[in-house]
């Protein structure tokens, strides 16, 4: 594409493709310069920052459901799951919007609104074909935080029974802190990462497993839970989520 000004827009893009763009000069007299480096880009599958009223429900791309008197809203854009203090309590939402595959790579942002013991904040991608527990789906990878815990466990559901595929140590900072978490689900490798909001996304994954179980597509399935010791009731906002192929 010949372009006179100093910027293009590419309209032809499509969600979940991948780009490779370079440029090449021409001066008045016609001399064509060498390719600059490349810049690739990938479209995101999906991305959505929790615009909207306060107390309204997510996009319609979203089936969310919440045990009695738990919610899933917008709240100061950002979307809110917020559990209460009974045990088993929850509040959950699946991105049924996108068509489900295999491969996925997740980004958001997230915060406990109380360190206090007793929430579990799940993100599970490959996830389906739905709910078997109140914050696990039937099949799926993915990570479990809790709200008085340092440490994050990654979790496989497979035919609705759930194993632990690793613990791993000092992944989360406890607190009231925003953060972010990266979890790519590619093939037989499971991996993610945790970082506090202001710092740079690290270039290593904090967490990486491989398993063979689970291969069929899946969606994106986040939730937070109330267990027997909670002292508080569990509430995580979420913001900017990024779903790439």
């Amino acid at each position: 594409t010949g372009v006179t000004t100093t910027s293009y827009t590419d309209t032809g893009v499509v969600a979940g493709g991948i780009y490779v763009y370079t440029v090449r000069a021409n001066d008045a007299a016609g001399n064509l310069s060498a390719p600059s480096t490349s810049v690739t880009v990938v479209v995101p599958l999906y991305w959505y920052n929790f615009t909207g009223t306060a107390s309204s429900p997510w996009s319609s791309s979203w089936t969310t459901s919440a045990s009695t008197g738990a919610s899933v809203t917008i709240a100061s854009n950002a979307g809110r799951l917020a559990s209460t203090l009974t045990n088993g309590s929850y509040a959950r939402a699946r991105l049924t919007g996108i068509t489900a595959r295999a491969d996925a790579d997740v980004t958001l942002s997230y915060r406990f609104e109380s360190s206090a013991a007793g929430g579990t904040f799940s993100v599970f991608l490959r996830g389906a074909p739905d709910w078997s527990s109140p914050y696990r789906p039937n099949n799926g990878y993915g990570v479990e935080i809790a709200s008085n815990a340092s440490g994050v466990t990654i979790r496989k559901s497979a035919s609705g029974t759930t194993s632990t595929l690793a613990n791993i140590a000092k992944a989360n900072t406890v607190g009231t802190t925003k953060q972010w978490l990266r979890l790519r689900v590619s093939g037989s490798t499971i991996a993610f990462k945790i970082w506090v909001d202001g710092a740079n996304e690290p270039a290593t994954w904090t967490g990486t497993v491989t398993d063979t179980t689970v291969t069929a597509p899946g969606q994106l399935f986040i939730s937070v839970a109330t267990s027997s010791s909670a002292k508080a009731a569990p509430t995580v906002t979420i913001d900017d989520l990024r779903l790439l192929p």
